[in-house]
């Protein structure tokens, strides 16, 4: 009867902690996903309460480093976003902090990052440059572009060096997306009615038939902007699809 009972017990204790284990499961990623939801939701800046202390913010970074890389991200990546200002802005602090006032533990913490990293990775995402390389590129411009002509036939171009860039990087690589699939979802709904109607497939006709008259040096333009790249094809793509971006929003390109 002891051995029966003690039997008893233990499947109990099974049950109950699997249900346990089932119900943790199901609230962290709940809480993850509403995270998710939350960075695009507001503009708000959050910080978790661990980001000012050296050893925790240590070892936070380098406890997701390792689960990332072991499930296959590779290290170049995970420099590009751990140096990146908007990576860090967005997921090492704000997201974080979210999963943190939802009562996620630190190791939870962790893991969710790593998680969500990994999703980047698989779909490609890029992070954009960092605010003070734009604002660089922004001030030149100004010293460069004095009509939304000009300004039109520069955010031509650099839309189609992105393009351009894209094709390279995706040549022969039969499971690439679309530049649309891709990058799309950094586009404002006013950049793509002027994206829209270039032909990025003759694209060197399309700008001497429409830019025949302008007025600015696009290739010191776009030699300029490929300076602040590192020489990574994807960042300079980022940096030459959002300054088209700011061109279009600050001429009213239409």
């Amino acid at each position: 009867m002891e051995i029966i009972g003690l039997l008893i017990l233990a499947w109990l204790g099974y049950v109950i902690l699997g249900g346990y284990n089932k119900a943790k499961t199901r609230r962290y990623h709940a809480v993850v996903s509403r995270a998710k939801r939350t960075l695009d939701e507001t503009n708000e800046l959050y910080r978790p309460t661990w980001i000012n202390n050296d050893n925790k913010r240590n070892e936070f970074i380098g406890v997701v480093r390792s689960l990332s890389s072991k499930q296959g991200v590779p290290g170049n990546y995970l420099d590009h976003l751990f140096n990146n200002e908007a990576f860090n802005r967005m997921v090492l602090m704000k997201f974080t902090a979210i999963l943190e006032q939802n009562k996620m533990s630190f190791t939870d913490q962790k893991m969710a990052v790593s998680e969500l990293i990994q999703d980047l990775w698989k779909d490609g995402v890029e992070m954009p440059p960092s605010n003070s390389n734009l604002q660089q590129i922004v001030s030149f411009l100004d010293t460069k572009i004095f009509n939304s002509f000009d300004g039109s036939a520069v955010a031509a171009r650099l839309y189609l060096d992105a393009n351009f860039i894209h094709a390279v990087e995706t040549f022969n690589n039969p499971s690439a997306v679309s530049f649309e699939e891709k990058y799309g979802h950094t586009i404002s709904s006013e950049a793509k009615a002027f994206f829209d109607k270039i032909d990025v497939t003759n694209g060197a006709q399309y700008m001497e038939l429409n830019y025949q008259t302008h007025g600015v040096n696009l290739t010191e333009i776009s030699r300029y902007i490929s300076s602040f790249s590192n020489n990574k094809s994807s960042e300079e793509l980022i940096l030459k699809l959002l300054t088209a971006e700011h061109l279009i929003e600050t001429w009213k390109l239409r």
